[in-house]
């Protein structure tokens, strides 16, 4: 079972007595079971990664399933030299699951929908279960303070063509990691400023983006239009879908045309049927020879949905 545990423990203190959660109490529960241990370290010239196997836990015993630890890579990649002390990077994955774009749960959602947990996506207990597993859900940690902490600048990077799984892009990603990092904390004067608006109008998706220029050097270097169309029955981008034979590959190609103007404007012609999605992205130079994209938001033509939202007992759904 290769599984990634995300826990966020508080221990309040009153009168010198420690009170915690159910889910507390439960993580903090001695184990034997519980090590790290060493598999292998590969050597780079100017770093060493370590995989280390962590198992957690023997959550369950054998009579109940045929794999009781939970255990998981843990992957440590420690520089040569540390050349920067007083910063770090946090990746976390984010998205969502419409039911009124796809009619249903994305298939990657079985394990909740097998348990019953979307009947029960409007009720109470999702919400008491919410504060216990997802601490930082309403807390002063969380998002809007987050952002308000950090000048509210937000930039987006969208990838298309890439499936469920970051994981053989992730390259890509670091790429982009790395000129975001460059340009913010080196220079801050360098952090692309991209604004932009999405009048639709009754026969057209349109989108429209101005970048903010102060210098030649945040100019962008080259900028596309992905756009891509659905099928007529979903609101659905994606390129595998579960059918009655499985997961099906569906090709839903994302395609780039490319301007050089600083001010951009694309009309696209609503489909007769379907949807069609389109978003720009802007590359911009950073230092150290390396490159910031940018992303506008995804504009969604027409913008209805095929499906009605679900509410209580109606969430259970199917999976799609």
């Amino acid at each position: 079972m290769n599984l990634v545990l995300k826990l966020s423990i508080y221990i309040f203190s009153l009168n010198s007595i420690v009170l915690g959660s159910a889910l507390d109490d439960y993580v903090n529960l001695p184990d034997p079971y519980y090590n790290y241990s060493l598999i292998k370290t590969y050597t780079h010239p100017t770093h060493k990664i370590f995989v280390l196997n962590m198992t957690s836990q023997k959550w369950l015993n054998e009579s109940i399933v045929n794999k009781p630890f939970w255990w998981h890579f843990v992957y440590l990649t420690v520089p040569n030299k540390i050349s920067t002390k007083d910063v770090a990077l946090i990746w976390l994955g984010d998205g969502s699951n419409k039911n009124k774009s796809v009619g249903g749960w994305k298939f990657a959602f079985k394990d909740y929908h097998d348990v019953n947990i979307t009947s029960h996506i409007d009720s109470r207990g999702i919400f008491e279960m919410q504060k216990i597993i997802d601490p930082l859900y309403n807390t002063y940690t969380y998002w809007d303070n987050l952002v308000a902490a950090t000048d509210g600048k937000v930039l987006h990077r969208r990838i298309p063509n890439i499936g469920h799984n970051v994981s053989s892009i992730s390259d890509t990603i670091l790429g982009s990691l790395q000129g975001f990092f460059f340009s913010t904390y080196f220079n801050s004067y360098l952090l692309p400023k991209l604004r932009w608006t999405r009048p639709n109008n009754s026969t057209h998706g349109i989108l429209k983006a101005t970048v903010q220029s102060v210098s030649s050097l945040i100019r962008p270097i080259s900028v596309s239009c992905w756009y891509g169309k659905s099928n007529a029955f979903s609101r659905d981008f994606r390129e595998t879908i579960l059918t009655s034979t499985g997961v099906t590959y569906r090709p839903i190609t994302w395609t780039s045309t490319q301007e050089g103007i600083i001010k951009y404007s694309i009309a696209m012609q609503r489909p007769l049927n379907g949807w069609l999605g389109f978003f720009f992205e802007f590359t911009f130079p950073s230092l150290h020879g390396t490159i910031n994209k940018v992303a506008t938001e995804t504009n969604k033509v027409p913008e209805w949905f095929p499906y009605e939202d679900c509410s209580k007992l109606s969430c259970f759904g199917n999976l799609v």
